[in-house]
């Protein structure tokens, strides 16, 4: 319990903290360019999303690869993204599978059991080459 409420201020420290350092650069340079804040809010994003990501890593107890391999077990084909998520308060890898009929499958494996919770299609909105032209 206190691991999962030390979690939910960390990543609450790092949202807040990275938005007021976004707040200070935009105001710092009015006339400055959106691309330099876009690149800048992306870098906290990112920043933000690894140190969460690290932080499930440790209270997983399967590893990634080995989610895939349970995933892969229940819908086969192209594993198009892998993501570790606190879902419901358990700690679960999102497994999004492109499946035999280009439908993205979504599989949601308990990080601590390997036990497979959920299968539905994948509401997630990848985007491809074309749709990035």
């Amino acid at each position: 319990m206190n691991n999962k409420i030390w979690l939910s201020a960390a990543v609450m420290t790092l949202i807040v903290g990275g938005s007021l350092g976004l707040t200070h650069s935009a105001s710092a340079d009015p006339a400055g360019s959106s691309s330099y804040v876009e690149t800048e809010q992306m870098m906290n994003y990112d920043e933000q999303d690894e140190a969460e990501q690290t932080e499930l890593r440790k209270q997983a107890k399967i590893t990634k690869d080995q989610s895939v391999s349970i995933a892969k077990k229940k819908v086969a084909g192209k594993v198009q993204e892998v993501m570790l998520e606190i879902e419901d308060g358990t700690v679960v890898y999102n497994v999004i599978i492109e499946d035999k009929h280009s439908q993205m499958m979504e599989v949601k494996v308990d990080a601590n059991t390997g036990q497979v919770i959920e299968v539905e299609q994948s509401d997630n909105d990848m985007e491809t080459v074309e749709d990035m032209e």
